[in-house]
């Protein structure tokens, strides 16, 4: 593999899976768990977390390839592709959903764009970026990253101190309840498993595995406190019971706290989940050249991208509620990454200790 990626681009490529589409949405998902929403993140990102450090140890430790081409040399050809078959499936539900929720949020913004336009265009931008090859499409994404974090920390500074907007009050009372601080680290934990899950499949672009795996734990670390204060933030501003109703709290804050100025915010926002879709895109390409064994992923673009695109248009049309893709999404996490990670876990060391 000619092409590989540093430490630092693996710490911000990690944010860029995760962050672009979480910032708009993370407060009102949080919200269904109350005010203790924030500590379903925090539960979710460290158990996640626990899981991510054990695989990608030993996932790293095993060899230089993807977790794809581990499977099938773990269990023969035939049944390794069966057993990691869920995880190349999701990876392409996972790709369809980030543009579907980008094109969601672009059409409240701009009504009177036609959704199906919308999501040919940013496929285009999407597959061409995946043309350039992953070392570009990192180092973009660094960029990408530092613009949108740096307008999100502006934007909640200048809340903080807004102090029409801004009450403490609104925090309260706190009741503390297990079962629901649980039930939204379920949900939760998807949006860090991400990481996880590209990393275990971009395995040979990695320079320093083991850095690399330090570098995936401090972003996961990071994007917990960028959720934290996200969620209080917004509870402080619009309280609980609004945030709850609202599709997307993080830019609504955003029009109260920069009049006038929200469509930069806008604009930065659409280049870094642009840049999140064609991140997935080349997942979806790769991993599907990986289980049909394919060298060039880029002989596969163009019908892969195709059908991605095609899926997420039906997605649009059928208006996916948010409940009904909370539920799908919590059901793949639980009955088909979560199995599929403890049976390599098991794999990794025992076959990894004998070698």
């Amino acid at each position: 593999m000619k092409e590989k990626i540093s430490t630092y681009q693996v710490f911000w490529l990690s944010l860029a899976i995760v962050l672009p589409t979480l910032v708009l949405i993370v407060p009102r998902t949080l919200a269904e768990s109350e005010k203790l929403g924030w500590a379903s993140a925090v539960l979710a990102g460290i158990s996640t977390g626990v899981i991510q450090y054990i695989l990608l140890k030993l996932s790293f430790d095993f060899s230089d390839k993807s977790v794809i081409q581990d499977c099938m040399s773990l269990f023969g050809s035939i049944l390794g592709r069966i057993i990691i078959l869920p995880f190349v499936l999701i990876i392409l539900f996972d790709t369809t959903l980030i543009l579907y929720e980008i094109v969601a949020f672009v059409t409240v913004v701009m009504p009177n764009t036609s959704p199906i336009i919308i999501s040919i265009a940013l496929a285009v931008l999407a597959s061409y970026a995946t043309c350039t090859g992953f070392e570009s499409l990192t180092r973009i994404s660094v960029i990408a990253m530092f613009i949108m974090i740096s307008g999100t920390i502006i934007i909640l500074i200048i809340t903080t101190f807004n102090t029409n907007l801004f009450d403490f009050n609104r925090l309260k009372p706190v009741v503390f309840d297990l079962k629901t601080i649980i039930r939204g680290s379920i949900v939760s934990a998807d949006w860090f498993r991400l990481i996880l899950t590209l990393l275990l499949l971009f395995t040979p672009y990695l320079k320093n595995k083991n850095k690399a795996l330090k570098a995936s734990i401090l972003s996961n670390l990071f994007i917990q406190l960028i959720i934290v204060i996200l969620f209080i933030i917004s509870i402080a501003v619009f309280e609980i019971d609004l945030t709850k109703n609202m599709d997307f709290p993080f830019y609504d804050l955003t029009k109260l706290t920069t009049t006038g100025n929200e469509i930069i915010i806008f604009v930065i926002w659409l280049i870094a989940t642009t840049i999140k879709l064609a991140i997935f895109y080349f997942a979806s390409v790769f991993s599907v050249a990986e289980w049909f064994k394919i060298n060039n992923y880029k002989n596969i673009l163009i019908p892969v991208s195709f059908f991605l695109t095609i899926i997420s248009i039906f997605s649009f049309d059928t208006s996916i509620p948010a409940e009904i893709i909370g539920i799908y999404t919590s059901g793949n996490l639980l009955l088909l990454y979560f199995p599929t990670y403890i049976i390599l876990i098991l794999f990794y060391f025992i076959l990894g200790f004998n070698k």
